[in-house]
Protein backbone atom coordinates (compact mmCIF):
# COMPACT_ATOMS: atom_id res chain seq x y z
CA UNK A 1 0.00 0.00 0.00
CA UNK A 2 1.23 3.46 -0.90
CA UNK A 3 0.82 6.06 1.82
CA UNK A 4 1.24 9.73 1.00
CA UNK A 5 3.23 11.98 3.27
CA UNK A 6 1.48 14.94 4.81
CA UNK A 7 3.11 17.17 2.20
CA UNK A 8 1.81 14.98 -0.62
CA UNK A 9 -1.68 15.02 0.86
CA UNK A 10 -1.62 18.81 1.24
CA UNK A 11 -0.31 19.28 -2.31
CA UNK A 12 -3.11 17.15 -3.69
CA UNK A 13 -5.74 18.98 -1.63
CA UNK A 14 -4.41 22.40 -2.65
CA UNK A 15 -4.28 21.65 -6.36
CA UNK A 16 -7.71 19.98 -6.27
CA UNK A 17 -9.10 23.14 -4.63
CA UNK A 18 -7.63 25.26 -7.42
CA UNK A 19 -8.98 22.97 -10.14
CA UNK A 20 -12.45 22.92 -8.59
CA UNK A 21 -12.64 26.73 -8.54
CA UNK A 22 -12.31 27.61 -12.24
CA UNK A 23 -13.90 31.04 -11.77
CA UNK A 24 -10.79 32.15 -9.88
CA UNK A 25 -7.45 32.18 -11.66
CA UNK A 26 -5.05 33.38 -8.95
CA UNK A 27 -5.23 31.92 -5.45
CA UNK A 28 -3.80 33.25 -2.20
CA UNK A 29 -2.07 30.56 -0.15
CA UNK A 30 -3.95 31.78 2.92
CA UNK A 31 -7.33 31.21 1.25
CA UNK A 32 -6.42 27.77 -0.06
CA UNK A 33 -4.97 26.74 3.31
CA UNK A 34 -8.10 27.86 5.16
CA UNK A 35 -10.40 26.15 2.67
CA UNK A 36 -8.42 22.89 2.80
CA UNK A 37 -7.74 22.97 6.53
CA UNK A 38 -3.95 22.87 6.18
CA UNK A 39 -1.18 25.03 7.73
CA UNK A 40 -0.53 28.14 5.61
CA UNK A 41 3.28 28.19 5.96
CA UNK A 42 3.59 24.51 5.03
CA UNK A 43 1.28 24.93 2.02
CA UNK A 44 3.31 27.96 0.88
CA UNK A 45 6.47 25.80 0.76
CA UNK A 46 4.61 23.05 -1.08
CA UNK A 47 3.24 25.52 -3.63
CA UNK A 48 6.75 26.90 -4.20
CA UNK A 49 7.95 23.36 -4.96
CA UNK A 50 5.04 22.85 -7.35
CA UNK A 51 5.85 26.18 -9.02
CA UNK A 52 9.51 25.21 -9.53
CA UNK A 53 8.30 21.98 -11.14
CA UNK A 54 6.00 23.83 -13.54
CA UNK A 55 2.73 22.61 -12.05
CA UNK A 56 1.83 26.01 -10.58
CA UNK A 57 2.84 29.53 -11.49
CA UNK A 58 3.84 32.06 -8.84
CA UNK A 59 2.57 35.64 -9.16
CA UNK A 60 4.47 38.28 -7.19
CA UNK A 61 3.33 41.66 -5.89
CA UNK A 62 -0.07 43.10 -5.19
CA UNK A 63 -2.73 40.63 -6.21
CA UNK A 64 -0.11 37.91 -6.30
CA UNK A 65 -0.53 34.28 -5.40
CA UNK A 66 -0.50 31.04 -7.36
CA UNK A 67 -2.28 29.79 -10.45
CA UNK A 68 -2.21 26.59 -12.45
CA UNK A 69 0.74 26.71 -14.86
CA UNK A 70 -1.21 24.77 -17.50
CA UNK A 71 -4.84 23.92 -18.17
CA UNK A 72 -6.23 21.61 -15.47
CA UNK A 73 -6.72 18.73 -17.91
CA UNK A 74 -2.96 18.74 -18.58
CA UNK A 75 -2.04 18.32 -14.89
CA UNK A 76 -2.38 14.86 -13.39
CA UNK A 77 -2.59 14.04 -9.71
CA UNK A 78 0.29 11.63 -10.30
CA UNK A 79 2.44 14.59 -11.45
CA UNK A 80 1.46 16.58 -8.34
CA UNK A 81 2.19 13.68 -6.01
CA UNK A 82 5.49 12.74 -7.70
CA UNK A 83 6.65 16.35 -7.51
CA UNK A 84 6.34 16.18 -3.73
CA UNK A 85 6.96 12.48 -2.99
CA UNK A 86 9.42 11.53 -5.72
CA UNK A 87 9.00 9.09 -8.56
CA UNK A 88 6.38 6.40 -8.00
CA UNK A 89 6.96 3.20 -9.92
CA UNK A 90 3.71 1.82 -11.29
CA UNK A 91 3.19 -1.47 -13.07
CA UNK A 92 3.58 -0.87 -16.81
CA UNK A 93 0.00 -1.75 -17.64
CA UNK A 94 -1.36 1.00 -15.39
CA UNK A 95 0.12 3.68 -17.61
CA UNK A 96 -2.20 4.94 -20.33
CA UNK A 97 0.21 4.26 -23.18
CA UNK A 98 0.79 0.63 -22.08
CA UNK A 99 -2.75 -0.56 -21.35
CA UNK A 100 -2.42 -3.32 -23.95
CA UNK A 101 0.12 -5.02 -21.63
CA UNK A 102 -2.53 -5.65 -18.96
CA UNK A 103 -3.96 -9.10 -18.65
CA UNK A 104 -7.71 -9.27 -18.97
CA UNK A 105 -10.07 -11.83 -17.70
Amino acid sequence: MLRLSQAGDYAMRGVMHMVSSPEKSIFLVREVAESCGVPRAFLAKIFQTLARAGVLKSHQGSGGGFSLARPAEEISLLEVIETIEGKILLHECVLKENRDLCETG
